[in-house]
Formats: structure tokens, C-alpha cells, sequence
């Protein structure tokens, strides 16, 4: 049986297909057709866009990996016995 993460799915895609199918069926359309331009620039120009950002990115990130720092070594301050991380405020000692 379908798990209900599935079955929700499954409802709003068919809620999708049956309303694009009455939105075709619908009356006035041609009004639509009138509305929109015949060319228009901007696709081209998010699409270029879009592009640019992913060659900068490209190029970033293998500078950015390169100067970072290395790796740190692994704490575990859990293991040293209190007072050992020699971080005392002055005056007091590091053995009560």
C-alpha cells in the first residue's frame, strides 16, 4: 500500500492536471494572447545571467578551498583532568 507521503502526492498531482485542464477549457483565452509581447529580451538575459553566476562560482570555489586553512586537529578536552587547559584568570592556580 502506498505510504501517505505518496498518497498526498498523487492527490495534487491530479488537483494539477484536472485544473490545467479546466484553465484550457476556459472561455477568453485569446484576450491572453493579445497581452503578452510578441519578443521579449529578458529570457535571454536571466538565462546568461544564471550562467555567469554558475562560471563565478566555478572559479570561486577552487579558490576559496585552496586558501583555507588546513584541517585542525581533533579536541578532546573531555579527556584532560580540570584545570589542565591553563586558561586560569590571574591569581588563581591551576589545582584548587
Amino acid at each position: 500500500m502506498l505510504n501517505r507521503r505518496t498518497r498526498v502526492w498523487a492527490v495534487l498531482l491530479l488537483m494539477v492536471c484536472c485544473a490545467s485542464c479546466l484553465a484550457a477549457d476556459a472561455p477568453g483565452d485569446s484576450d491572453v494572447d493579445e497581452m503578452i509581447p510578441p519578443s521579449s529580451q529578458w529570457p535571454g538575459v536571466v538565462v546568461i545571467a544564471s550562467a555567469g553566476l554558475f562560471v563565478m562560482a566555478a572559479v570561486i570555489g577552487p579558490v576559496v578551498r585552496a586558501h583555507r586553512p588546513g584541517e585542525l586537529p581533533a579536541t578532546h578536552s573531555f579527556d584532560e583532568p580540570p584545570g589542565s587547559s591553563h586558561h586560569q584568570r590571574i591569581g588563581e592556580s591551576a589545582t584548587p
